[in-house]
């Protein structure tokens, strides 16, 4: 039963250790104006100025504002629907599901 009880625990390390390394790689491409590589792009809308995309992993999320005059960007990053970093200037950006 110990042994058993070893490999689930094992199994259950093994999948926590490859989503931190793609959440952390996602994160680190954030940061650096990329694209996440382990999201879909769920949402784009251009409005003036600026383009909010929404980008969905597993548990975790991305708002991604990417302003057309200026260059900048700024994104709010949540994990499982919990804002974690919030780099936009107006502080109030929340995720919107679009199925509601």
């Amino acid at each position: 039963m110990k042994k058993y009880i070893k490999k689930v625990l094992a199994v259950i390390l093994f999948f926590a250790v490859i989503w931190i390394i793609a959440a952390v790689s996602d994160i680190i491409m954030v940061v650096n104006q990329k694209n996440p590589l382990f999201c879909s792009n769920t949402n784009s809308c251009a409005y003036t100025g600026n383009c909010y995309n929404t980008y969905v992993g597993l548990g975790y999320s991305f708002i991604i504002s990417e302003h057309y005059t200026t260059k900048n960007t700024e994104f709010l990053y949540s994990i499982f629907g919990h804002d974690v970093y919030n780099d936009f200037t107006n502080s109030k950006v929340t995720i919107v599901d679009s199925a509601e």
